[in-house]
């Protein structure tokens, strides 16, 4: 039986909480501007559209700032982040549509677009149905966590 309320919450918290990395990462990258003025630190990341240039942002101020140590954890947090955000991006883009399950049963499910031609499709091992979009949910979640705790900025 579809679900549809289900996966259209999961799909909204997961999105949602998305939006908490984002601002999770721009606190680190104002932890990292030296001069502590939010204004400009503001200014400079929030002029940047893709969350893919955000995060190279502060992978260069990361890199300018931080030591050794420090920086190797910061690039496997960040390695972390760029992975979470391909998930983000089919979540953001691919269509919600009805797939048949082998028992019968239907579920809501994102799936490729239907007009876009096949040499351009992407393939993709993971199915975004709603046990995924909460998973992804929960996983942001814990990103936004980790990145918090990366500078001391835990809130909770």
């Amino acid at each position: 039986m579809i679900s549809i309320a289900d996966f259209y919450r999961a799909f909204a918290i997961a999105m949602l909480n998305w939006q908490k990395v984002e601002s999770a990462l721009f606190r680190v990258y104002f932890r990292l501007f030296e001069n502590g003025n939010l204004k400009q630190a503001g200014a400079a990341y929030y002029s940047l559209d893709s969350f893919g240039a955000k995060l190279r942002l502060v992978e260069a101020t990361a890199s300018a700032v931080l030591e050794d140590t420090k920086l190797e954890s910061w690039k496997s947090l960040a390695s972390e982040i760029r992975n979470a955000s391909k998930d983000r991006n089919a979540l953001a883009h691919l269509p919600a549509m009805v797939e048949s399950n082998e028992d019968g049963s239907l579920s809501l499910v994102l799936g490729r677009h239907v007009y876009v031609p096949p040499s351009l499709v992407r393939k993709r091992t993971k199915k975004y149905d709603t046990d995924t979009c909460e998973r992804l949910a929960f996983c942001f979640e814990e990103l936004e966590s980790e990145l918090d705790a990366f500078h001391g900025w835990d809130q909770r």
